[in-house]
């Protein structure tokens, strides 16, 4: 496959167990080296917010979140960096992700996104099931879910 890479280091990773608005276990991971204060605060307090939010869209509010969101075409590919569309990016605040399959875990597919705002996310497949993430800081964030049809097709600000 062309510009397939192995998959990124995942030592460095704090992953969170979550779960669609289908109902399927997906994981988030936020970088530890990154965003890590030594003796606790980010990381925990990231945690924290990341796996409340992740779980909130499983239980029945993906309506709330449709209200704010962006069609895009991100299909499964390779493991390079894609720039985001200006509208996207203008919208969302996503400057760039990369869709691809993820091959050494349970997870099969992993998406990756950069975000310039801070902000909670949800991200659509093809089969209509939610991808839930909070952003306590701007950077790169990680998700790692499994679907029959796992292209993405919108990408949503979480409105409060």
């Amino acid at each position: 496959m062309t510009g397939w890479l192995p998959p990124p280091d995942d030592d460095g990773i704090q992953w969170m167990k979550a779960m669609s608005k289908n109902g399927v276990p997906f994981r988030v991971g936020i970088k530890k080296a990154e965003h890590s204060i030594e003796g606790g605060g980010i990381e925990e307090e990231s945690e924290v917010l990341v796996a409340q939010e992740a779980s909130r869209v499983g239980i029945g509010e993906a309506s709330q979140i449709l209200r704010t969101g962006v069609p895009v075409n991100w299909p499964v590919g390779d493991t390079t960096w894609k720039l985001s569309e200006s509208r996207v990016e203008d919208a969302v605040g996503i400057s760039r992700y990369r869709l691809y399959p993820n091959h050494v875990y349970s997870t099969p597919y992993r998406l990756e996104f950069t975000n310039i705002r801070g902000r909670s996310f949800v991200f659509g497949d093809e089969s209509g099931d939610l991808y839930s993430i909070t952003t306590p800081f701007n950077g790169n964030h990680t998700l790692q879910y499994d679907s029959r049809l796992p292209n993405i097709r919108y990408a949503y600000i979480r409105i409060w």
